[in-house]
C-alpha cells in the first residue's frame, strides 16, 4: 500500500509541477509577445488563470495527505493523553464539516455553471468550478482515516491507561 501511495504521490507531484511550469511559461510567451509586437494571446490569459486554481487545488490536496498544510497547533501542542486525543477528534470533526460545505456547495456551484463558457475561450467555466467539489471529494478519506486513527487511540488509552504514539 505504502508502494502505491509514493507512486500516486509521485504522479500527483508530476501533475502540479508540469501544469506549474505551463502556466509560468503561458504568462512568459504573452509578456514577450506583448513588449516585442505589442500584442499579447489573449487566451493566455485565462488559461493561466485556469492553470493557477488547479495548481492551487492539487497543491493543496498535496500538502494535506503529506501533513503539510498550515495548521495552528499549538492548543493540542500542550495538551497530553485524553485531552489531546478528544481535541484532536473534534478537530477532525469540523474539518469533515467543512469539507461537507466545500463538497455540497462545490457541486451546487458546479452545477450552476457547467452550461457557462469563460470570457475569452469556449471552455466551460465547470473546469474550474468543479475544484472545490473534487477537493472536498479528495480530502475526505484521509480526514476519515485520521479520524479513525484518534478513536482507535482514544479507545486504545481506554483501555489501557496510555497513549501510544500520541504523545
Amino acid at each position: 500500500m505504502q508502494v502505491f501511495k509514493n507512486r500516486l504521490y509521485g504522479i500527483f507531484k508530476v501533475f502540479v509541477s508540469v501544469v506549474l511550469i505551463s502556466m509560468v511559461l503561458m504568462i512568459f510567451v504573452n509578456a514577450v509577445l506583448r513588449y516585442v509586437f505589442n500584442s499579447g494571446i489573449s487566451a493566455t490569459e485565462e488559461l493561466s488563470r485556469y492553470a493557477f486554481v488547479w495548481v492551487s487545488a492539487l497543491g493543496a490536496i498535496l500538502a494535506y495527505y503529506q501533513n503539510k498544510h498550515v495548521g495552528v497547533d499549538i492548543l493540542v501542542n500542550s495538551l497530553h493523553g485524553i485531552a489531546k486525543l478528544v481535541i484532536q477528534i473534534i478537530a477532525e470533526l469540523i474539518v469533515m464539516y467543512a469539507l461537507y460545505i466545500m463538497i455540497s456547495g462545490g457541486w451546487r456551484y458546479f452545477i450552476s455553471t457547467i452550461n457557462l463558457d469563460s470570457a475569452a475561450i469556449p471552455i466551460p467555466m465547470g473546469i474550474i468550478t468543479v475544484t472545490p467539489f473534487l477537493m472536498g471529494i479528495a480530502m475526505l478519506p484521509k480526514t476519515i482515516l485520521l479520524i479513525k486513527d484518534h478513536v482507535m487511540e482514544y479507545q486504545n488509552y481506554k483501555k489501557n491507561g496510555k497513549e501510544g504514539t500520541n504523545e
